[in-house]
């Protein structure tokens, strides 16, 4: 620019001399001074706004054009310029003196740039500060190119360089190249730029851009990155100023100018879990990784932002290594290299972190881990070992931070950033687990065994270690434990074997003490998950834990140490189930002819039996000694002539009192605690059926339909869910609908040898089962048959049951569960295919060859049931 601006200068002296010749001095001065004034204000206007090399280049082809045109201006027309010039000469000359700067060299550096947008094409050029390209338009800057302009005092020039999409970072190009591309439909997602030479020591260059879908980033300067990276987001405009080191109104970097993944935080890191793989990265102290989950950390990534590297003007690396399963210590990697292993399914079991050369000098390097079992351990620094070794435990997540050495606030680094066997705990202890075997160690509280997996502890050995004493505290751990088949073994101590191991024997419950000067400084503290029931509460020195009596695994145990008085114990309940906790139901009954007896215990009985006294109210209430569960007792009473009244609860009467009505069925349930850890069981005696089975927990007991009296009853509670203390069949019976009044008639001038009759209608197709004797007949079965085809009827007459069998066969068909009446006259189920299938199973209508066919349930009950001997009448 300097050359052609004193191209410029000789140019003009040219033109004067030819004026000289042609008009004479005075004429020649005149014009000279016009001339330059009119140049000199043009200059002024366009050249220190627009320093563009090729405007330069059409200036001085401009004078050169115009020169035959100053030569050959009319004389008229000079002499009237001479006329005016004439007048003003003082104040031209003035003039000239003032537009004097056009010949003074250049004192600030001048930066032009220019951008190609898609679908415009290059736009015209801007000067420092000014915006280059278009936001709100969703336009790409494809291409950007920059001149700078320099004053003759100072060397130094300007580098620049584009990442374009599908491309990467191209090579740095200089003054007035270009950078980017055209014609390729590319766009440009980050720009750095450099000053170089001697300017660099005055000057810094500053620049941000306008991305999409993002906006205006903040400031970058002196190479920085400007814009983003692996997110496809194209620059739309820039601002580019060049300012003094120590001007007031440069930009203010006060927010990110570059977004990329290496460029979230200080240090980013990213965690390949078991099963899972690689997961997202994460920076500056979030967690990678699953803690709060199973899987193990197996493989790990980790780099160092690059502003935080001020775009490599700061030397170093993020060293880090791996202890691996079965491996141990891996060799150093760095900078994004994987440390430990990938598709090999090998837990990382502690790491070390650290920074190099420059970075270490000015900033330290964070970092904890979460522990499988142990949860997350002390912050350690620099190079420190994090996580365990020789316990097999796998990290399952970590935390890494980058701070400043110039006081920023950074974690505080602990004494356990590392587990060992030294180290581990102080009461440590292992569950030996069904289906299982030997799980890791654990300590201090956390949970041996497992939880909500239905897997039976077996095998249990406890420890102290003393961490954290020297010298350790003299004394042992005794405990022992309730093995199922087995109940309570002998003690052991220290680490022994309690329990058993491979004979698939569930530890059901626990106690555990200290001795020695162990149990003079502290009380420990347990408590057992067991199946069923979950955690039970906490229990100590000795106590029991677990369930005796229910049949229940344990299947996760706690323990920890607490010094004598501390305040900080866990609040303890009840830890343990046992049979003895269960209380007793007292229980007082009004009996018909006798009034109320004496309350007692209902295991017993309430009532009487053999006497024909029905009972017409009860009442029961729940007695429970100290430590018993505790809770109440609901009953309902279905009354003769009644139904069904309402629910009443301890010590309230159900059924009636002076109405002679009894009691024909009960419904009994529990409430409260005791209800959570016991089964409450009650049975009827009834009239012409004696004891009925055991009902439970509300369930009905007793009849219904048949107006018969309940005589007695018994009412035991027992673990929940365990056996009942009896058959629970036919607990309630509830009568058949009542037969036609001709069949309960006729049923009465027959006598049976048994206490059964069984009545066939031919008419109806209908089967009458009676109980009792000749002239009191109940029904107790009314059903649906076959009897035979009008060509093949069914006999007629008094018959009584002879032989019976499991099936026969019929040509195509097999009946089942035949019992004879009379020679081939037979009771039978409907006709099955031999291989089990229904054949025909209509019933209500005349069908057989004689016999008499019922649903296979029915004939069952029958073979099972009814006596031989037992009278049998068919009619119609």
């Amino acid at each position: 620019m300097k050359n052609k601006r004193k191209a410029k200068r000789i140019l003009t002296g040219l033109l004067a001399l030819q004026l000289v010749f042609f008009v004479g001095v005075g004429t020649y001065v005149q014009n000279v001074y016009a001339e330059e004034t009119v140049k000199s204000q043009t200059e002024e206007k366009e050249y220190p706004e627009q320093n563009d090399k090729n405007q330069v280049e059409e200036d001085s082809t401009e004078i050169e054009n115009n020169q035959d045109e100053g030569i050959l201006e009319d004389f008229s027309q000079q002499e009237k310029q001479t006329v005016i010039v004439e007048e003003n000469r003082d104040d031209e000359n003035q003039q000239l003196l003032e537009n004097e700067p056009v010949e003074m060299e250049l004192q600030e550096p001048v930066l032009t740039y220019k951008t190609h947008v898609s679908s415009i094409g290059w736009q015209k050029s801007v000067t420092n500060g000014e915006v280059a390209g278009t936001t709100g338009r969703a336009l790409s800057v494809e291409a950007l190119q920059m001149d700078l302009e320099m004053p003759d005092n100072i060397e130094g020039g300007i580098e620049y360089a584009a990442h374009v999409s599908d491309i990467g970072w191209q090579k740095s190009v200089t003054n007035g190249e270009v950078a980017g591309t055209t014609g390729k439909a590319k766009f440009i997602e980050a720009l750095k730029i450099n000053l170089t030479g001697e300017i660099t020591a005055t000057y810094d260059i500053y620049y941000r851009v306008h991305s999409s879908d993002i906006g205006w980033l903040g400031w970058a300067k002196n190479g920085e990155y400007a814009g983003s990276t692996g997110y496809a987001k194209a620059v739309e405009a820039v601002e580019i100023r060049i300012c003094k080191k120590d001007a007031e109104d440069k930009p203010v970097q006060d927010q990110k100018s570059y977004k990329a993944e290496t460029n979230w935080g200080r240090v980013i890191y990213q965690a390949h879990m078991q099963d899972v793989g690689w997961m997202s990265n994460v920076i500056d102290g979030d967690s990678a990784g699953l803690p709060d989950g199973s899987k193990d950390l197996q493989a790990l990534r980790v780099t160092v932002a690059d502003d935080l590297k001020e775009y490599g003007q700061i030397s170093g690396s993020v060293i880090y290594q791996a202890h691996v399963e079965d491996i141990g210590w891996q060799d150093e990697v760095k900078d994004g290299q994987i440390a430990g292993t990938v598709g090999k399914n090998k837990q990382i079991e502690a790491v070390r972190v650290k920074l190099t050369e420059q970075l270490a000098q000015t900033y330290d390097i964070y970092y904890r881990v979460n522990v499988e079992g142990k949860g997350w351990l002390d912050w350690t620094v620099n190079g420190g070992d994090a996580g365990s070794t020789g316990l097999d435990l796998a990290v399952r997540g970590i935390e890494i931070k980058i701070c400043a050495k110039d006081g920023e606030e950074h974690p505080e680094v602990g004494t356990r950033a590392l587990v060992t066997s030294d180290n581990f705990g102080n009461i440590v202890y292992q569950a030996h687990v069904q289906k299982i075997g030997w799980e890791k160690q654990v300590a201090d509280g956390e949970t041996a065994g497992t939880v909500g997996k239905g897997l039976a502890m077996e095998g249990l050995r406890i420890g102290y270690q003393g961490f954290g004493e020297n010298p350790i505290t003299e004394g042992s751990v005794i405990y022992q434990a309730h093995v199922s088949n087995v109940g309570w073994q002998s003690e052991v101590s220290d680490n022994q074997l309690a329990g058993t191991e491979g004979k698939n024997q569930q530890i059901e419950a626990v106690k555990i003490r200290l001795s020695g000067a162990l149990d003079e400084k502290y009380d420990i503290y347990y408590r057992a998950h067991i199946a069923n029931y979950g955690w039970l509460s906490w229990t100590k020195n000795g106590e029991t834990a677990g369930s005796t009596g229910y049949g229940c695994a344990m299947e996760g145990i706690e323990i920890k140490l607490y010094p004598k008085n501390s305040a900080d114990v866990p609040e303890t309940g009840r830890s343990a189930l046992t049979r003895e906790d269960i209380p007793k139901i007292e229980g007082q009954v009004h009996v018909s002819g006798d009034g109320w007896k004496e309350a007692q215990n209902a295991e017993q009985l309430l009532g009487t039996t053999g006497q024909n006294k029905g009972i017409e109210a009860v009442a029961l209430s729940v007695k429970s000694n100290e430590n018993q569960y505790t809770g109440g007792i609901e009953y309902q009473a279905h009354v003769q002539d009644i139904g069904w009244q309402n629910w009443t609860s301890t010590g309230n009467i159900a059924g009636t009192t002076g109405q002679g009505k009894h009691i024909e069925a009960m419904r009994i349930k529990l409430t409260g605690e005791v209800a959570k850890y016991a089964d409450v069981y009650y049975r009827m005696h009834v009239a012409n059926f004696g004891w009925l089975g055991w009902a439970k927990n509300g369930q009905d007991a007793g009849t219904s339909g048949y107006g018969y009296q309940v005589e007695a009853i018994q009412i035991k509670l027992v673990p929940k869910n365990t056996a009942a203390p009896g058959s629970t069949s036919n607990a309630f019976k509830k009568a058949p609908p009542r037969v036609e009044n001709e069949m309960q008639a006729r049923a009465n001038f027959y006598s049976s040898s048994t206490p059964y009759l069984i009545l066939v209608n031919r008419s109806t197709h209908k089967v009458g089962v009676f109980r009792g004797w000749q002239g009191s007949w109940q029904n107790v079965f009314y059903w649906d048959c076959s009897d035979g085809a009008p060509s093949t009827p069914t006999v007629e007459g008094i018959f009584t049951v002879g032989i019976r069998g499991y099936y026969f066969d019929s040509g195509a068909s097999r009946c089942y569960w035949y019992t004879q009446f009379r020679g081939n006259y037979l009771f039978h189920s409907v006709l099955y295919n031999k291989n089990g299938t229904l054949r025909d199973g209509r019933l209500g209508m005349p069908l057989s060859h004689g016999c008499v066919r019922l649903d296979i349930n029915n004939a069952k009950w029958i073979y099972d049931n009814i006596p031989s001997g037992t009278t049998v009448v068919v009619y119609h």
